[in-house]
């Protein structure tokens, strides 16, 4: 699991996917802004607009684990 405060696109879960590629299979999920136009507001807002808040977080990795057969 990838997470960035901006863009998915051309962003750090693009280097690791690549990685991963190259290396061996594995699943990637990747958190962050989809392609869309974004809002604008004060940053704290905006983490919590966006689910880049702790609880978020959390609360989405955990379904993607459990989504996914993992252990947590």
């Amino acid at each position: 699991i990838t997470i960035e405060e901006h863009t998915i696109i051309g962003g750090l879960g693009g280097i690791v996917a690549e990685l991963l590629a190259r290396k061996c299979a594995a699943r990637l999920n990747m958190i962050g802004i989809e392609d869309e136009f974004a809002v604008v507001g004060e940053y704290e807002e905006l983490l919590d607009y966006y689910g880049f808040t702790g609880k978020k977080l959390a609360e989405r990795i955990d379904k993607l684990i459990t989504k996914t057969g993992g252990t947590k």
